[in-house]
């Protein structure tokens, strides 16, 4: 590369269409009988579910589906593990805990999902959020890593000692004869804050969760438009075609009819399938 581009006015290939009003977003995405998505969050970060009751939401005209973790059944499963351990490390203390799709049982994080509704609009989705009852008991929670590593703090997952995620050390070089033969030694605390690792080395906002896609029979196949993760749309659709191949009919790789979260704002690069 000879173009100098630190310190530099660089010009975005983006920004013609997006100043011009061309840009396209998910929330402009329409497809011929697409469902919109909505989810309802826990407004606590640690609690125990009780109950949750979906019933007046599914009878809310323009609903076509409510969806909890029951209903997930055999789909229900934690997503895969964003980091393993080092192989080539000896006596390394990892414990793998993932998200899951839905809440089943305990709400372990502020805003995580307890049920998802599928309407004709996203309107009507986020309407009917209201129609759910929940009953959540609260659960203390810890908000300071080192408080959450305490023997008194509570649990994020009761089948753990602790609150300990991972712990390993990792040596090179003698460091004691190091700092025995320096002229002087610094010592400093480092804290980093706990917020997922991808945005620990980049300086940009998170991106929202959407994600428009159409089914199309054999052989013109599925387009996706995806911004990042979708785990709870895969295991939906893994219990669409499970019921589907119960009742006998044949079975589908996308449902037939689009799905698009609500409050989408992702920029998406898609194309009309139809």
């Amino acid at each position: 590369m000879t173009e100098k581009l630190v310190g530099q006015r660089i010009k975005r290939n983006e920004d013609p269409r997006l100043l011009t009003g061309q840009a396209l977003f998910v929330g402009d995405v329409d497809i011929p009988g697409m469902l919109h998505a909505a989810f309802l969050r826990s407004d606590y970060a640690h609690a125990r579910l009780r109950s949750i009751d979906v019933s007046a939401a599914r009878e809310r005209p323009g609903v076509v589906g409510v969806y909890t973790a029951e209903d997930m059944g055999d789909a229900w499963q934690p997503g895969p593990p964003l980091v393993i351990p080092p192989p080539t490390i000896e006596e390394v203390e990892f414990h793998t805990r993932t998200q899951v799709p839905l809440v089943k049982e305990k709400v372990r994080h502020l805003g995580e999902p307890l049920a998802v509704v599928i309407a004709e609009s996203r309107y009507v989705a986020e309407d009917a959020l209201d129609d759910i009852m929940v009953d959540l008991e609260p659960l203390d929670a810890v908000v300071d890593i080192e408080a959450a590593l305490e023997p008194d703090a509570p649990l994020v997952h009761d089948d753990l000692d602790s609150n300990l995620a991972a712990h390993l050390l990792q040596q090179k070089g003698d460091y004691a004869a190091a700092k025995k033969q320096a002229d002087l030694v610094i010592q400093r605390r480092i804290v980093v804050v706990s917020f997922p690792v991808f945005l620990r080395f980049r300086p940009t906002p998170g991106p929202r969760k959407s994600a428009p896609s159409g089914w199309r029979p054999w052989p013109r196949n599925a387009s996706w438009g995806n911004s990042v993760e979708t785990d709870v749309f895969d295991k939906l659709l893994q219990v669409s075609a499970a019921r589907r191949k119960h009742r006998g009919l044949p079975g589908r790789r996308y449902p037939p009819l689009p799905v698009a979260p609500s409050r989408p704002s992702h920029i998406l690069s898609w194309r009309n399938p139809y």
